[in-house]
């Protein structure tokens, strides 16, 4: 159960998008799948991923989220298949927002829960 509903409203352009989960439906859980793609694909968790890629295009933007995340379902999201499924969602995003996917593997802050992260650009 979501703990954390102030910014959890689910952003305009993304009322009919449904997400592909992959491999993680299974190993989390539709509930969890759904808590978090709740928050990703929120009106704070999208203005977070956006503001992040534009203030720092060479960093992964997944961290900007995890306040968000905390708040929002604890610390279940960051477990490792969690961590996995919400960097798939953060990818679905952007590119539904237009922007693209550069490279993975960037460090993510020191910290941040999450070690690495793909990198985007919005052009």
């Amino acid at each position: 159960m979501l703990k954390y509903n102030a910014c959890i409203t689910r952003d305009p352009n993304f009322l009919d998008f449904t997400p592909d989960f992959g491999q993680y439906e299974s190993i989390l859980g539709i509930k969890m799948c759904n808590d978090l793609q709740r928050v990703v694909f929120s009106v704070e968790g999208i203005n977070r991923l956006i503001g992040a890629v534009i203030a720092a295009p060479t960093k992964t933007p997944v961290p900007a989220l995890e306040q968000l995340l905390e708040h929002s379902i604890g610390e279940a999201a960051f477990e490792d298949s969690a961590k996995k499924a919400t960097g798939r969602m953060v990818r679905q995003a952007i590119e539904k927002v237009g922007g693209t996917w550069v490279r993975s593997g960037a460090k993510a802050p020191a910290t941040s829960r999450y070690n690495r992260g793909s990198v985007y650009s919005l052009d």
